[in-house]
C-alpha cells in the first residue's frame, strides 16, 4: 500500500471517524429484547442524593443512609378470619398467580403476608400474634417498593386480643377494680397475669399458655383436649377483663385510651397501622356489606357479630368509615352483598358468584395497575448495582458499631501501627481470631474510627459474603476499582481503561486495581492531581473466608494484594485461621514473608466489656435482670467471652421473667458452649413448629444459594410432602384441588429466629441467611441428609415456569386423602433476563444435586438458547461465560460443553446492550460449532450415554435465525473450531516488538530499512498494534510518514500507554485509541541518539536508554524535568568500537527498588564493558558507580539475573568459565578496571571445559541454564560446580527458549531448527525426563517467545505456559505448550482448509490441504446443504477444479498437468482428456472458465485457452481452438475477468512493489464473437494526472467493469477513474457535474485533501446492476460511499461500522441491498444507505461472493495460515433494527470544481 498519513496528532478528520464508530456502532445495531420485553425501558441510574452518596464512596459512616431501593411488592392481607375465607381462597386460586407472574415479567418479587389463611384457627401459644402481624405491617412497609397493604373489612369486628404485656399501675388498678366489684372470674385475671421485674419498667405479663396447658403445643390427643379447655378459659378471662376495665374507666382508675385496647380487634389494629397518613397511597381496601343480614344458625354468626353488642357495632362502622377517608377513591371499593343464610354460597348463588367475580376483577385490575405505576416511576430512579452495594455496607456497618464495646488496647495498638506505616513501607495488615469472636463488629468499628483519626481520610469497606457483590475475590476487586476511580480518579494512562469491562480477565482487573492505588503515592498526585483528595486510603475486607468456593484466587493474596503498599494506602483485612483444607493464617504469611507483625490476633472480650454489652442489649429491648441472674449469666461467660457466645446467652436471660420458680418454670440453665446453644436453639424450634417442618426450613436457609427468600421458602416447603403432611394432620388444606404452606407458619418461624438471620439484597432479591457462620454451620451438620432433597427442592420451583405447578400428593393423616394434580400455588420462575436468581440459581443447584441431575442442567440451561441469552443479557459476558467454565471444571469430560464455550467466549460484551442476545448467540454458535463434526462427535461418544443436546440446539438456533426477519444466519461453520492448543490468531503481524504477560507489541507492515551507513536494522512500519493475550483483542496505532521507521517499543504493564523510539525521537501513545500523548527529541552533541538500548523502573517512572556512548534518564512522572545523563567511558585502547553497527548494548534496573541501572556494552571482538550508574543521587546527570572491561571472548546472550535478585550478574565466556558479579557490594570506583579470567577481582569459575558456550539463561527455582552446540546444562546457581542436568538438543538449532511452569515447577523447552521450517518442544515427564516432541509449521518460523499466563479461553485460573510464535506468513498465534502438537495445528470442519476453490452459478467445489479428493456444496438457504466428496476422483492428484457450462462438467488439472472433465452426474464417464506438459513448464497458479465453453489456463509465463466443442454423436468433448498467449513472467500470480459484455478481458497483474504491494496492472483483451482473444500490447495509464509526481499513473489499486458498456471503473489511491474501452483508445468519461475523478477522500471530509496531507486508498470497488446507476467505494480506513449517477449526481457516506480495510462490496442485483466486508472481522448489509445488519465473523474476510438465487453470501477469509469458507444465508425481508442518527453526508455536486477535459486516459503508445 501507499504512504499512510494516519497520524491523529495532524489528521483529526481521521480520528473523528473513529470516534464516531465507537458512539454510533451500538446504537445502529440496537433491537428490541426478545421473549420478555422492559416495559419501561429504565434510564441510567441516578445519583438522588450527591451528598450521600459522595459520604458513600468516601466511606464517612457518621450520618444515617437511606434505605435500599426494592425489588419487592410484599403486601399484608388483614381481614377477619371465618368470614373472609372465601374471598382469600379465591384470591390465591385466581388473583395472585396472575399478578406473581406479571411481576415476574417486571423483574420484581410478589410477596403475599396472610397471618390468617390456611390455619384452622389462630390461636397461639405466647400471645404474639397481634406482636408479630404489627411486626409484619412494618417490614411490608419498609421492603416492598410501592403497594403493600391490603384490607377487607366485612360485618365482623374481628378477634380482640388483650396485650401481651400491662403496665404495673393500669393492671393494678383493674384489678383491685375487679375485687371490688367482685366481678366473675376475676381469679383468672390474677392466674393468667404476673408481675414481670425483669421488665423495664415492671410490667404484668400475658404468660403462655403451656404454663398451664402443658401438651398445648404437641400433636396428640390430649393436645385436643387441652385445647377446648383453654377456649372455654379464655373466653371468661377476657370477659372478666375487659368488664373490669370497663368499671375502672368509669371509677377514672384509667383513661379512656388504656381501656379502648382492651376492646380493639387486632383486625381494627392492622388497618388503622397499614393506613397511617404517610402509607396511604399504597393501600387497596374492599368493604363488603351484607343487605339485611339476619343471624339464624351458628354458620350465619360466622359472618355476622351480633347486633345486641352496640360497643362492636359502633366499631365496625366507625372503622369502615374511617377506611373510606384515608383510602385514595380509585384505590378503594364498597360491594352490597345480597344476604343468604349461611353467608356466601357460591355453587348456589349467583349474585354471591358475581360478586366474587367482579371482587377479583376489582382486586386483579387495581393491583396491576399500581405495581406498573410503580415500576414505571422507579425506572427513573434507579440505583446503580455499584451505589447499591454501597449502601448495604454503609448500612451493615452502622448496623454492627450499635451494640460494639472494648477492645480499646487493640484499636489503640492498630493506631500506632498505622502512624509507623505511614513513614515507612506499609505492608497490609490482617486481624485473626476464630468463628465468633467478634471480628465483623470489630472492622465495622474500625472504619468508624479511622475517619476519627483521619477526617481527611477515605475509608472503603466490605462486608464479605453479605452481598451478591462480595461473594468472590473478583467482584470485589472490581467495585474497588470503580470506588478509586470516583474518588481519585485516573491516570492520563488510565482513562480507557473501564473496571466495567466484562472482557477483562482477573489478572487486568488486578493489574487496574494496583495502578490506581499506585496514584496515591505522593509524588503522582503532585503532578497528576492538583486538588485537595482524600488521604489517607483504608481498604477494609472483613472475612475473606467467606468467599464461595467458587472463588478465584480468594486465599492467593499474591495473585491479587500488594505487598508493600503504596504511601498512604493501607490494607486490612480479617479471617478465621482456618476453614476447611486451606491455613489461611499461614498462607497470609507465605505471602507476608513471614512478618507476624502484620498480624492482629482480636482478644477476647474482658469482664468489663460482657458488663457493658450485657447492659446496653437488656436496656435496648426494655429488659433487666435480677441480681442472682445477672451473676449466674457473668458467671457463665467467663469460660467463653466469644461475642457470639455472648450474644446468645443475652437472647437467652432476655427470656428471663422476674416470676420464674421451681413450682412455674423451667430452672435457668445456659448452655456451655456455642455449638450447644445452637443446637438447643433448634431444638425448641422443632419442639414448638413441629420436626419436619423446621428442619427443611432450616435446610433450605443454608443449601440455597446464598440463602433463601421468603418466596422461595414457602415454595419449596409447598412442593414438600412431607412437611405438608405434617402441617395438614389436623385439618383439610382451604382451597379445593390446592395445596400450599400457610404464611402465618413461615412468618412464625422467621420472626421466632429473626435475630440470628441477615437480610441482603442479592440477585434484586431480599434474600434470609443465618447471619453468622456457626448457625450455617450446625444447620449443615444437623442436617446433612436432607441437602439433595433440599437441592431438588430448589430446582423444581426454578425450573418452573408454567403459570401453576400441578402435583399430586396423599395426606396420610387425612385419612390418606388424595389430591390429584394438586396445584402448589408457587411462584412461577420465568426464563427471562430480569430473573438474574433464576439464571444463577438453577445450574448451582443443578451441579450441587449431583450428577442425576445433569440432564437438566443441559437441557435447561447449557443447551438452551433461551436460557443462555438471557444469562447473557442479564449477567454480563464475564459472568455468563466463567458460570460456563465452572460448569466445566465440574463436568470436564462435557466435550460438547467445551465446543460450546469456545463457540461463545469471544462473543463481543459491548454488542450485547442493545441488540437481539438470542441471535448473537445463535449466529456465533452456528458459525463456529460444525453440524458434521458434532454428529462425528456423538456417534464416538454413544457409550457413554450423553445426550445430543448440542445438535438439539444447533437446530434451535437456525430455527430462532430463520424465524427473524433480521435473519444473517451462518449457514456452514466460518468460525475457528477448536483446536486444542489454540488461544486465538492473527494475521497481519511482521515483527514482534515486545510482551509482558498481559500485552504484546507487534508491527502489521514493517520492512527492515539500512539506516545510512549502520547496517544496523530500522524497521519502517506505519502501523503498530497492542494485542491483549488474554483476549486476542487487537488496538491498533497509525504513524505517519514523519515517523516511519523505529527499532523498539514498549507497553506499560496496564497496557495503556506504547512507547516507540525511532531514529531521531520517541513518541509515545495511548493504545486504546491510538493518539500521540506526547513526543521527545533525543539528542546530545549533535548527535542522534537511537537504536541500541533502553529499560524502566519496576514502577515505570523512569526511562533509561543507552548507545555504546552515552546513557540517558527520563523521568515519566514529569514530562518537564531535565533529562539527565552519563557519557560512558568506552575510550579504552583495549576495547573495539570501531564500527557501532556490530555494537550490542543491554541495559537493567537492579536494586530493591531500582535505584541503579547496570549498562553492558559488548564490543566488536566480543569484550564487554560493564558500568553501574546510579539512578536518584544527583539531579542534573547520572553517577556512574564503578566500570569494569572484561576483556575475554563473551557475547550479549551469555548474561542474565536470577529472577528473584537483580542484584546478581551470571556473564560467562564462550570458552566455559563464568563470572558472577554481587554489583551492590563492589566497591565504587569511576575509573575503568581491566580482568580477564585469571584475575581474582571476581568470583569466577570454569564449569564447562573443551565446550563453545552460546546462551545462558537464568530460571526459576535458583537454576541456570547454559547452552552448547549439542546441548544444555541445567546448574544450581549456589553450587556451579555441579550440573544438575544434561538436554540434548539437535545441532542444527537455531535458537532455544526454556521456561519453568509456576503450577509444577515443570521444565518446558522449545528449540528452533535452522531452516526455521520447525519447532522442538522438549516437556518434563512424571520421571523427570524431558520428552521431545518436532512439530512442522506450513510457514517458516520467524520469532517464538514463551510466556506463563492466563486466557479467557482457559477452563481454570491457573497460569499456563503458551508459545507466541510468529511465522513467514505473517501470522501471529498464541499456543499452549501442553495441549500442543502436529495434529493441533489444523482447525477442524469442512471448508477450514481451502487450497483453492472455484465459484460457479450454483455449486462451489473446492480443493482442501490433506484432502486427495475436492468437495463440492450448493449454497441454499435449508438448515443442511448436501456436500459431496468426490472421493473417486482422489487417483487424479487434482490440483485446480473448476465448472463449465451453468455447472454441468468438472474441468480437472492434475499436478501432471494433465486435463480431465466430467460430467457432474456422472464422475465414471470422461469426456474430455487433453495434456499441457509441452504447452509451459512453469507453475500453473490459476484455472477459470468462461461462458459455456472456454477455459483459460493460467501459467507463469503464457495464457492457454481452449475453447471446446461437445460432439452429441460421441458424447464427448473435443478441442475447437487453442490460443497460447506469453506475458511477462513476474514471479507473481494474476487474475483474468471477463467484463458482463464479454467482449474483453481483463488481466489485473500485481506488480510487486515494495512500496505499495497493492498496486496492478491492468491489460486488455478483446475477444471477438468466435471468442478469440486478442490482447492490447499497453497497459492502461492516465496521463496529465495533477495526483501523481510523475504526471502519469502506471498502476492502480482495484476495477470493476460497467455492466452497460465497455467501461471500467478503476481505483487508484484515493481516486477514482472512470474509462472506456475501445480497441485502440480509452478516453476519460469526463461528465460536466462532476470532477474529472471522483475523490474518496475529499467525499469523506467535505474540504479539499491533498494527497501529502491525507491518503485513503480505495480498495473495493462495485457496480450496481443492471443499470450502473450507482458505485460504491470502500477504502482501506474503513469508509464507504455511495456515488449516484443521476441527472443530479449525489454521493453519500455511509455510517463508520467498518474500522479496518474493505475487501469487499456486492450489490444484490434484486433487492439493491450492498453488501461489505472489512479486514476488521465484520460483514454488513445496507439498504442500500441504511444499516440493516452486522456480524462478527471473528475471521477477517479477504473476499465475497453473493449467489442471488439462494440469498446465501460467500465470504472467503483465512484463519491460522489456511483460506476458509463461510456461509451466510440473508432474508429477503431484512430490515434495520432501529431508525438510525444519520451522520451521512448528500453534497450535491455544485459544491465541487470542474477539471479540465483535456486529462485523458489512454493506451500509452
Amino acid at each position: 500500500m501507499a504512504m499512510k498519513t494516519k497520524a491523529p496528532t495532524t489528521l483529526k478528520a481521521v480520528n473523528n471517524r473513529k470516534e464516531e464508530k465507537k458512539v454510533l456502532l451500538p446504537e445502529m445495531v440496537k433491537t428490541s429484547i426478545q421473549n420478555t420485553k422492559k416495559e419501561f425501558p429504565s434510564s441510567k441510574p441516578v445519583i438522588q442524593n450527591n451528598a450521600e452518596f459522595n459520604r458513600l464512596i468516601t466511606g464517612d459512616f457518621s450520618q444515617v443512609f437511606s434505605k435500599q431501593r426494592s425489588r419487592l411488592f410484599r403486601i399484608f392481607l388483614s381481614s377477619t378470619f371465618s368470614d373472609f375465607k372465601v374471598e382469600r381462597n379465591e384470591l390465591y386460586r385466581r388473583v395472585f398467580p396472575t399478578i406473581k407472574q406479571r411481576c415476574a415479567q417486571l423483574g420484581y418479587e410478589f410477596q403475599v403476608v396472610d397471618m390468617r389463611w390456611g390455619v384452622s384457627d389462630t390461636a397461639d401459644t405466647d400471645h404474639t400474634a397481634d406482636i408479630m402481624c404489627m411486626n409484619e405491617i412494618e417490614r411490608c412497609i419498609d421492603l416492598s417498593a410501592g403497594l403493600n397493604f391490603i384490607y377487607l373489612i366485612g360485618n365482623r369486628y374481628g378477634y380482640m386480643y388483650v396485650p401481651l404485656e400491662i403496665d404495673q399501675d393500669e393492671f393494678e388498678n383493674i384489678l383491685t377494680v375487679a375485687r371490688e366489684e367482685k366481678i366473675e372470674n376475676s381469679n383468672l385475671i390474677q392466674k393468667w397475669f404476673l408481675l414481670d421485674q425483669n421488665s423495664l419498667p415492671s410490667k404484668y405479663v400475658y404468660v403462655p399458655i403451656t404454663t398451664y396447658y402443658k401438651h398445648f403445643e404437641e400433636q396428640s390427643a390430649e393436645q385436643q383436649q387441652e385445647k377446648k379447655q383453654w377456649q372455654t378459659e379464655e373466653k371468661s378471662l377476657l370477659k372478666a377483663l375487659r368488664e373490669a376495665a370497663d368499671k375502672a374507666h368509669e371509677k377514672k382508675k384509667i383513661s379512656y385510651a388504656q381501656a379502648n385496647k382492651y376492646f380493639e380487634s387486632i383486625t381494627e389494629r392492622e388497618i388503622r397501622r397499614g393506613t397511617m397518613e404517610s402509607n396511604s397511597s399504597n393501600v387497596i381496601g374492599v368493604v363488603r356489606d351484607f343487605l339485611n343480614p339476619i343471624v339464624e344458625t351458628p354458620a350465619d354468626a360466622k359472618f355476622i357479630d351480633s347486633a345486641k353488642n352496640e360497643r362492636i357495632s359502633n366499631a365496625i362502622n366507625q372503622l369502615k368509615m374511617h377506611s373510606s377517608k384515608v383510602t385514595p377513591p380509585a384505590q378503594f371499593k364498597r360491594f352490597l352483598v345480597p344476604w343468604k343464610p349461611g353467608g356466601l354460597n357460591l355453587s348456589k348463588e349467583q349474585s354471591h358468584q358475581q360478586y366474587i367475580d367482579e371482587f377479583c376483577q376489582f382486586l386483579s385490575t387495581t393491583i396491576l395497575q399500581m405495581i406498573e405505576n410503580t415500576c414505571k416511576k422507579l425506572s427513573n430512579k434507579t440505583f446503580s448495582p455499584f451505589h447499591e452495594d454501597l449502601l448495604h455496607h454503609g448500612l451493615f456497618c452502622q448496623e454492627k458499631n450499635q451494640f460494639f464495646f472494648g477492645r480499646e488496647e487493640l484499636l489503640s495498638n492498630v493506631h500506632a501501627r498505622i502512624e509507623t506505616n505511614r513513614r515507612n513501607v506499609s505492608s497490609p495488615l490482617a486481624f485473626i481470631a476464630e468463628s465468633g469472636c467478634g471480628k465483623t463488629s470489630f472492622m465495622a468499628r474500625l472504619a468508624q474510627d479511622l475517619r476519627v483519626w483521619y477526617p481527611t481520610s477515605a475509608v472503603f469497606i466490605r462486608f464479605l459474603g453479605t452481598s451478591a457483590q462480595s461473594t468472590n475475590i473478583e467482584l470485589v476487586i472490581r467495585s474497588l476499582c470503580r470506588q478509586l476511580k470516583l474518588v481519585y480518579g485516573t491516570d492520563s494512562d488510565d482513562d480507557n481503561e473501564d473496571e466495567d469491562d466484562q472482557s477483562l480477565t482477573f489478572a487486568s482487573l488486578v493489574r487496574i486495581f494496583h495502578e490506581r492505588l499506585k496514584l496515591l503515592s505522593r509524588k503522582r498526585l503532585k503532578i497528576l492531581r492538583k486538588k485537595s483528595i482524600p488521604k489517607p486510603l483504608f481498604i477494609l475486607l472483613d472475612a475473606i473466608d467467606q468467599f464461595e468456593n467458587t472463588s478465584k484466587f480468594s486465599f492467593q493474596f499474591d495473585s491479587w494484594l500488594l505487598r508493600y503498599l503504596p504511601r498512604d494506602v493501607h490494607i486490612f483485612i480479617s479471617f478465621i485461621p482456618t476453614i476447611e483444607r486451606f491455613n489461611i493464617k499461614d498462607l497470609f504469611l507465605q505471602f507476608i514473608r513471614n512478618d507476624e507483625s502484620t498480624l492482629f490476633t482480636i482478644p477476647s472480650l474482658r469482664s468489663i466489656d460482657c458488663e457493658n454489652i450485657i447492659r446496653s442489649s437488656l436496656q435496648a429491648h426494655h429488659r433487666q435482670l435480677s441480681s442472682e441472674q445477672y451473676k449466674y449469666l457473668l458467671t457463665t461467660v467467663e469460660h467463653n467471652s466469644k461475642p457470639l457466645y455472648l450474644k446468645l446467652l443475652i437472647d437467652i436471660a432476655r427470656t428471663w421473667t422476674s416470676f420464674q420458680d421451681q413450682s412455674l418454670q423451667v430452672t435457668l440453665s445456659l448452655p456451655e458452649t456455642i455449638e450447644n446453644a445452637v443446637e438447643q436453639l433448634f431444638s425448641r424450634l422443632e419442639n414448638r413448629h413441629g420436626k419436619e417442618f423446621i428442619q427443611y426450613s432450616l435446610a433450605y436457609l443454608v443449601y440455597g444459594l446464598n440463602g433463601i427468600s421468603e418466596n422461595e421458602l414457602e415454595d419449596c416447603l409447598s412442593i414438600n410432602d412431607i412437611v405438608l403432611n405434617e402441617i395438614y394432620a389436623y385439618h383439610d388444606p382451604p382451597i379445593p384441588n390446592a395445596v400450599h404452606i400457610p404464611s402465618l407458619l413461615c412468618q412464625s418461624l422467621l420472626y421466632s429466629i429473626k435475630e440470628y438471620l441477615s437480610q441482603k439484597r442479592i440477585h434484586d432479591k431480599h434474600i434470609l441467611s443465618f447471619y453468622h457462620r456457626k448457625f450455617s454451620e450446625a444447620t449443615t451438620k444437623r442436617y446433612e441428609h436432607l441437602r439433595k432433597q433440599c437441592h431438588e427442592h430448589l430446582i423444581e420451583i426454578y425450573g418452573n415456569d408454567q403459570t401453576t405447578y400441578k402435583r399430586t400428593i396423599t395426606l396420610k393423616k387425612r385419612n390418606n386423602m388424595i389430591i390429584n394434580d394438586a396445584d402448589r400455588l408457587i411462584s412461577s420462575q420465568m426464563t427471562n433476563q430480569l430473573n438474574t436468581r433464576k439464571l444463577i440459581a438453577l445450574p448451582y443447584h443443578c451441579l450441587e444435586f449431583g450428577f442425576e441431575k445433569d440432564h437438566l442442567l443441559r437441557t435447561m440451561c447449557l443447551f438452551n438458547l433461551n436460557f443462555l441469552s438471557c444469562q447473557l443479557k442479564s449477567l454480563g459476558h464475564t459472568i455468563f461465560v466463567d458460570s460456563i467454565r465452572h460448569c466445566l471444571r465440574m463436568r470436564p469430560n462435557w466435550t460438547d460443553l467445551r465446543c460450546l464455550y469456545h463457540a461463545i467466549w469471544s462473543i463481543d460484551g459491548d454488542m450485547i446492550e442493545n441488540m437481539d442476545v438470542a441471535l448473537i448467540i445463535s449466529e456465533q454458535i452456528l458459525g463456529f460449532i460444525d453440524d458434521k463434526k458434532t454428529s462425528q462427535f456423538y456417534k464416538k461418544t454413544n457409550e457413554l450415554n450423553i445426550s445430543q443436546d448440542l445438535e438439539k440446539l444447533l437446530v434451535e438456533c437456525r430455527k430462532y435465525c430463520s424465524e427473524h426477519d433480521d435473519c444473517f444466519r451462518s449457514l456452514y461453520a466460518g468460525f475457528p473450531q477448536e483446536t486444542d492448543a489454540l488461544a486465538w490468531s492473527f494475521s497481519p503481524v511482521t515483527h514482534i516488538l515486545y510482551h509482558n504477560e498481559f500485552y504484546c507489541l507487534v508491527i502489521l507492515d514493517g520492512t527492515d530499512k539500512v539506516n545510512g551507513k549502520d547496517p544496523s536494522s530500522l524497521i519502517q512500519t506505519y502501523t503498530v498494534a497492542v494485542i491483549n493475550l488474554q483476549t486476542g483483542k487487537v488496538d491498533k496505532i497509525y504513524l505517519d510518514e514523519t515517523f516511519d521507521k523505529i527499532w523498539n517499543g514498549y507497553i506499560t504493564k496496564n497496557g495503556n500507554k506504547v512507547y516507540l523510539f525511532g531514529a531521531k525521537d520517541m513518541k509515545i501513545f495511548n493504545s486504546r485509541t491510538g493518539d500521540m500523548l506526547s513526543e521527545r527529541s533525543l539528542s546530545f552533541d549533535n548527535k542522534t541518539f537511537c537504536n541500541k538500548a533502553y529499560c524502566f523502573t519496576s514502577n515505570e517512572e523512569q526511562l533509561i536508554l543507552a548507545n555504546e556512548w552515552r546513557l540517558i534518564a527520563l523521568d515519566q512522572t514529569d514530562e518537564d524535568l531535565t533529562i539527565r545523563s552519563g557519557r560512558i567511558p568506552v575510550k579504552n585502547v583495549s576495547f573495539e568500537i570501531k564500527n557501532t553497527a556490530y555494537i550490542d548494548v543491554s541495559l537493567r534496573c537492579i536494586g530493591a527498588n531500582d535505584e541503579y541501572v547496570l549498562c553492558l556494552i559488548f564490543d566488536e571482538c566480543n569484550q564487554a564493558l560493564i558500568t553501574l550508574w546510579s539512578l536518584n543521587e544527583h539531579v542534573e546527570m547520572l553517577l556512574m558507580r564503578f566500570a569494569f572491561l572484561y576483556l575475554e571472548t563473551t557475547s550479549s546472550y551469555l548474561f542474565d539475573f536470577p529472577l528473584n535478585n537483580n542484584e546478581i550478574l551470571y556473564l560467562a565466556t564462550i570458552d566455559g568459565y563464568i563470572c558472577t558479579f554481587d554489583l551492590i557490594k563492589i566497591k565504587s570506583n569511576t575509573k575503568v578496571q581491566t580482568f580477564t579470567k585469571n584475575d581474582t577481582l571476581i568470583s569466577q569459575m570454569y564449569i564447562l571445559p573443551d565446550e563453545e558456550l552460546d546462551r545462558l539463561v537464568c530460571l526459576a527455582n535458583d537454576q541456570i541454564a547454559i547452552s552448547t552446540k549439542t546441548y544444555i546444562a541445567l546448574f544450581d546457581r549456589k553450587n556451579l560446580s555441579t550440573i544438575l542436568q544434561k538436554i540434548s538438543i539437535n545441532k542444527s538449532r537455531n535458537d532455544w527458549n526454556m521456561i519453568i511452569q509456576d503450577d509444577d515447577h515443570q521444565h518446558v523447552l522449545i528449540t528452533i531448527d535452522s531452516t526455521y521450517q520447525f519447532i522442538t518442544i522438549y516437556r518434563q515427564d512424571q520421571t523427570s525426563n524431558l520428552n521431545q516432541m518436532k512439530i512442522n509449521f506450513r510457514s517458516n518460523v520467524q520469532d517464538l517467545k514463551l510466556i506463563q499466563t492466563t486466557t479467557m479461553l482457559n477452563n481454570d485460573e491457573k497460569k499456563k505456559v503458551y508459545v507466541l510464535i510468529l511465522l513467514d506468513d505473517e501470522t501471529i498465534q498464541l499456543l499452549e505448550i501442553n495441549q500442543l502438537s502436529q495434529a493441533s495445528l489444523q482447525p477442524n470442519g469442512l471448508f477450514t482448509k481451502i487450497q483453492n476453490y472455484n465459484i460457479g452459478e450454483k455449486l462451489i467445489v473446492t480443493r482442501e490441504y490433506d484432502s486427495p479428493y475436492p468437495l463440492v456444496m450448493c449454497p441454499s438457504n435449508k438448515s443442511f446443504h448436501t456436500v459431496q466428496s468426490l472421493e473417486s476422483l482422489n487417483k487424479l492428484n487434482i490440483e485446480f477444479i473448476a465448472l463449465l457450462d451453468n455447472d454441468q462438467y468438472y474441468i480437472i488439472l492434475t499436478s501432471d498437468k494433465l486435463v480431465y472433465s466430467y460430467s457432474v452426474h456422472n464422475l465414471n464417464e470422461l469426456l474430455f482428456e487433453y495434456d499441457l506438459k509441452t504447452k509451459s513448464t512453469l507453475k500453473c497458479f490459476s484455472l477459470k472458465t468462461y461462458h459455456s465453453n472456454l477455459i483459460i489456463f493460467m501459467f507463469m509465463d503464457v495464457f492457454i485457452v481452449l475453447q471446446l466443442k461437445y460432439d452429441n454423436i460421441e458424447t464427448k468433448f473435443h478441442v475447437q481452438s487453442e490460443q497460447i498467449l506469453s506475458i511477462p513472467n513476474r514471479n507473481v500470480e494474476y487474475s483474468l475477468k471477463f467484463i458482463p459484455n464479454k467482449k474483453f478481458l481483463i488481466l489485473e497483474q500485481s506488480l510487486n512493489l515494495t512500496s505499495n504491494e497493492s498496486l496492478s496492472d491492468l491489460r486488455v483483451f478483446t475477444c471477438n464473437e468466435q471468442m478469440k482473444i486478442s490482447p492490447i500490447n499497453e497497459s492502461i495509464t492516465y496521463m496529465k494526472s495533477k495526483i501523481s509526481k510523475s504526471g502519469k499513473i502506471i498502476a492502480f489499486m482495484t476495477y470493476i467493469p460497467a455492466f452497460t458498456g465497455s467501461e471500467l471503473w478503476i481505483a487508484y489511491e484515493g481516486n477514482i477513474l472512470h474509462a472506456r474501452l475501445p480497441s485502440t483508445l480509452a478516453e476519460l468519461d469526463v461528465r460536466s457535474d462532476f470532477h474529472s475523478w471522483m475523490r474518496h477522500s475529499l467525499a469523506l471530509y467535505n474540504q479539499t485533501a491533498e494527497k501529502y496531507s491525507l491518503s485513503i486508498d480505495v480498495t473495493s470497488l462495485a457496480i450496481q446492476s443492471p443499470n450502473d446507476s450507482c458505485l460504491a467505494s470502500g477504502a482501506d480506513d474503513g469508509s464507504i460511499i455511495l456515488w449516484f449517477f443521476t441527472n443530479n449526481p449525489t454521493y453519500e457516506v455511509l455510517e463508520s461500522i467498518h474500522n479496518e480495510e474493505i475487501t469487499g462490496l456486492q450489490f444484490d442485483p434484486n433487492t439493491k441491498r450492498l453488501f461489505s466486508s472489512s479486514l476488521d472481522r465484520t460483514l454488513a448489509i445496507w439498504s442500500p444507505t441504511t444499516l440493516l445488519h452486522v456480524l462478527h465473523t471473528h475471521v477477517p474476510i479477504n473476499r465475497i461472493h453473493l449467489f442471488v438465487s439462494s440469498n446465501v453470501l460467500l465470504a472467503q477469509g483465512r484463519f491460522w495460515g489456511f483460506d476458509r469458507l463461510m456461509m451466510f444465508y440473508i432474508d429477503n425481508n431484512i430490515r434495520p433494527t432501529q431508525t438510525i442518527s444519520k451522520t451521512t453526508l448528500n453534497k450535491e455536486s455544485k459544491s465541487t470544481t470542474i477539471m479540465e477535459a483535456s486529462e485523458v486516459a489512454s493506451w500509452a503508445l
